[in-house]
């Protein structure tokens, strides 16, 4: 494993396990938003209006693979 993979999983094996079921969901150039559960999705749905576009770029794919309701955050102004 790759130095920067390792100072990586050290940081996200320090996070509660929402963030880190929303970190390891989230899109790469390699593999598409996977779903998240109850917790983790009540999380992203909940904050998803405070979010810059760049970020709902990669936050709304991980609600829809969720079944989640993107529709909120896609309304934003």
């Amino acid at each position: 494993m790759r130095n920067g993979h390792v100072k990586l999983r050290r940081i996200t094996g320090a996070l509660p396990n929402e963030l880190k079921e929303i970190f390891n969901a989230l899109s790469t150039t390699k593999r598409k938003a996977r779903a998240v559960n109850g917790p983790a999705l009540a999380l992203l749905t909940g904050g998803a209006s405070q979010l810059d576009a760049k970020t709902l770029d990669l936050v709304v794919p991980v609600i829809i693979e969720s079944k989640g309701d993107a529709s909120p955050a896609i309304r934003q102004p």
